[in-house]
């Protein structure tokens, strides 16, 4: 049978996805739910064991197998406890009724929709019943839950965040007064301060004296250079000491190592060969006689 001969309404198909521990329940639940109709139980295996654990009369449970044997089962309303890997299967299922069609989905079955609705060329509408939730949707909607509460507030404090935020920003430092100066002639000031702003009499200093930095003044400016033994009274000039050697820690080349005093198979002792003047002689260049391509 075809997609073209399902007659189903698009609301009265319907998936409920749940864990598969709950699927019994859930099928207690729509089976009571719906007492006035003939509702046909439908899964890939044998389900005739579940008979014993519903007792209702308006319920058949048949599996794929059966409906190959018996094609011509009609009901009002069909449940699905799971899907088969082939998406012929479920549309074959589907022929049984022209009215409702449920779905008891977990996740490895809701991995399977994407094949029926594709095959279907429609998608199938996902509802959730009421403490029937699956463990995923839980989780998904604390974290959705929790994140609506953030963000609440997050905007019930935003003002209030923002007020502290500006009285952070305009937060100024205290001013330092000139309170005087020590025993030493130094200034003393009413709080510390990161900069040197002031003079030694306790004055404001110019932008242009702020600006100036007096370690690293020039001759001409009046400053010093890091190794000037006229202004580096501090520091004494490098001497030499009365043990240091002459000419550093080696000593001079003399006649006691001349050439003349070193042993015959010294490497040392062979004088170095002078460039002669005459031409050298162009090197042979030899040419081999051309094979033949017989040879």
């Amino acid at each position: 049978m075809s997609v073209d001969t399902i007659l189903i309404k698009r609301h009265n198909h319907r998936v409920h996805p749940c864990d598969r521990s709950q699927k019994l329940d859930l099928l207690k639940h729509l089976v009571a739910l719906h007492e006035d109709k003939e509702i046909l139980v439908i899964a890939a295996q044998d389900i005739s064991a579940l008979d014993d654990k519903i007792d209702a009369d308006n319920v058949t449970f048949v599996s794929d197998s059966d409906l190959l044997e018996n094609p011509k089962v009609k009901c009002d309303m069909i449940i699905s406890l799971d899907l088969s890997t082939n998406p012929d299967n479920y549309v074959k299922r589907l022929n049984q009724t022209q009215t409702y069609a449920l779905l008891l989905a977990d996740d490895k079955d809701q991995q399977e929709l994407y094949k029926i609705e594709t095959l279907m060329k429609r998608t199938l509408t996902k509802e959730v019943l009421t403490n029937f939730e699956p463990a995923s949707y839980i989780k998904d909607r604390e974290a959705a839950q929790d994140l609506k509460e953030r963000q609440e507030y997050n905007r019930q404090n935003q003002e209030e965040r923002d007020e502290k935020r500006k009285k952070a920003w305009a937060k100024q430092k205290k001013e330092s007064k000139y309170l005087g100066k020590d025993e030493d002639g130094k200034p003393i000031f009413s709080g510390k301060t990161g900069e040197r702003n002031h003079r030694y009499d306790g004055t404001a200093r110019s932008e242009d004296e702020k600006r100036e930095n007096p370690k690293y003044k020039s001759k001409k400016q009046g400053g010093s250079k890091p190794f000037d033994r006229d202004n580096q009274s501090d520091k004494k000039p490098f001497e030499k000491k009365s043990w240091d050697k002459q000419d550093g820690d080696k000593k001079p080349w003399d006649k006691k190592h001349s050439d003349t005093n070193r042993s015959d198979g010294d490497w040392r002792n062979k004088p170095k060969k002078e460039a002669s003047s005459a031409p050298k002689r162009p090197a042979k260049v030899f040419k081999l006689p051309k094979q033949s391509k017989g040879d």
